[in-house]
């Protein structure tokens, strides 16, 4: 089993999905079974598959603070991930 990690600088929305595809080439050419992220900048517990690889994200940002940024819309957001972690696993063969 190969295990990798990397700091990836921010994965939220649908504008990195170029980069989410990107991680997913990187993991088949360096024949990487799950790569740990950092940094995902994803503010939800949340999961996505992508190419048959699963992308799981997990965040300290909870739903009452969520609820929260929307009624206050207050500067610095409480619901914006700063950190954030994630995995990425291969498709089951």
């Amino acid at each position: 089993m190969q295990i990798g990690t990397l700091n990836c600088r921010g994965l939220r929305g649908e504008t990195c999905r170029a980069k989410k595809e990107t991680l997913v080439y990187s993991m088949k050419c360096l024949k990487l079974d799950i790569l740990l992220l950092q940094e995902t900048h994803v503010n939800t517990n949340s999961t996505e598959v992508i190419a048959g690889f699963t992308f799981i994200y997990s965040t300290s940002i909870t739903d009452e603070q969520r609820k929260q940024a929307e009624n206050l819309r207050t500067t610095p957001r409480v619901d914006t991930e700063h950190g954030g972690v994630g995995v990425i696993l291969t498709p089951l063969a």
